[in-house]
């Protein structure tokens, strides 16, 4: 017998009821993968939605009169430099 993430499996099998079985799991394996794969599927939906959001307010922000550019100039260099400094941060507990 050959132990595999927690289930017991035969093999080879020695009847056909361990070839009804192994197809059984093999069954209920795909289903559940299927099933993951479709949450996933609704998970990069929303995103994409989230992203394309973004993008229309930033595009209108960018077209917008110089007073918001320079708002999105100061906004942008200010999420640069929360980025580094999270970065040094996280690389210094990390050593």
């Amino acid at each position: 017998m050959l132990k595999t993430n927690g289930w017991l499996r035969i093999w080879p099998p020695k009847s056909p009821d361990s070839n009804l079985y192994l197809a059984y799991d093999i069954d209920r394996e795909a289903d559940d993968q299927n099933e993951y794969l479709d949450g996933m599927d609704s998970n990069f939906l929303s995103a994409t939605g989230l992203l394309s959001g973004s993008v229309k307010r930033f595009s209108t922000m960018v077209r917008s009169g110089r007073d918001n550019r320079r708002l999105l100039c100061y906004v942008s260099m200010g999420l640069v430099l929360v980025f580094f400094l999270l970065y040094y941060l996280v690389s210094r507990i990390q050593r």
